[in-house]
């Protein structure tokens, strides 16, 4: 993807509009990060997905009421458009992909999951099987379980846990 730092939208599938990254530079973090954040905005998400970038990756950080009801891991219905938009933007791109799963401090009280490990594993993996299932090469795909040692708020208040229950696709 070595072409020209601009970017423009393509319209999808669903109706959305996703960005055209197929013409930036795979390790352009900066243009990538601004053509994602651009159409998170545009598309009306962008308190639905949060997108930080540093000097190795971008991080789109999905907030766990968009993907997953509380305490489950199973992709809540709805939850696909979003992710169709993400699979766009991430297939025009060669990067490497990890996709983590976050929990708030609250722990998990559901037979399915033995700890917040395990509900962060499997929310983690759903979406990379989600990923795989619409076309990203599973080798550029790993996955990551951080339970809620990473939050990204304060535990302490309600928003906050909410912010803290996530997954993140991460653009290494």
């Amino acid at each position: 993807l070595a072409g020209s730092t601009g970017s423009s939208a393509v319209f999808t599938s669903g109706g959305g509009i996703a960005p055209d990254v197929s013409t930036i530079k795979a390790t352009d973090f900066k243009e990538i990060s601004k053509a994602v954040n651009d159409f998170a905005n545009g598309a009306g998400l962008a308190n639905k997905i949060q997108v930080r970038a540093d000097a190795d990756s971008i991080t789109l950080s999905l907030s766990g009421d968009v993907l997953f009801a509380t305490g489950m891991a199973a992709l809540q219905p709805g939850s696909q458009e979003i992710l169709d938009e993400i699979v766009l933007i991430v297939n025009a791109l060669p990067n490497h992909l990890r996709i983590e799963g976050h929990t708030d401090n609250i722990p998990v009280n559901n037979p399915d999951f033995a700890d917040n490990y395990d509900l962060s594993a499997k929310r983690a993996n759903n979406v990379l099987n989600y990923l795989i299932e619409h076309g990203t090469d599973r080798s550029r795909l790993f996955s990551a379980a951080y339970a809620d040692t990473r939050p990204v708020a304060d535990n302490a208040t309600a928003e906050g846990r909410a912010l803290n229950r996530r997954a993140d696709i991460v653009i290494i």
